[in-house]
């Protein structure tokens, strides 16, 4: 997929394109259907073509949350990177 810059003007449309809405949030479209499918969005048809309102797209974004490690999270996932490391350079 070709990425290109979003014009400024996007937010005075009414409806985005689910590739534009993907590329305004950094998320993929198999990621909008997904949060489509979780009733976190609404899709809609238009033209035949999947859109989402832009009033959704950015309330989705401003409900993202900062991302924190969690202590002891993984921990056993990355323990056995390590030991697979190990045994290789053996």
């Amino acid at each position: 997929m070709q990425r290109t810059a979003l014009s400024p003007d996007w937010r005075q449309t009414h409806f985005l394109p689910i590739a534009k809405a993907a590329q305004v949030l950094g998320v993929s479209r198999a990621q909008l259907y997904r949060l489509a499918g979780m009733g976190r969005v609404a899709l809609h048809r238009s033209l035949g073509r999947v859109v989402l309102r832009t009033e959704d797209v950015i309330r989705l974004a401003d409900s993202a949350t900062p991302w924190t490690p969690e202590p002891g999270r993984n921990a056993a996932a990355v323990q056995a990177i390590r030991d697979q490391r190990t045994q290789r350079s053996r």
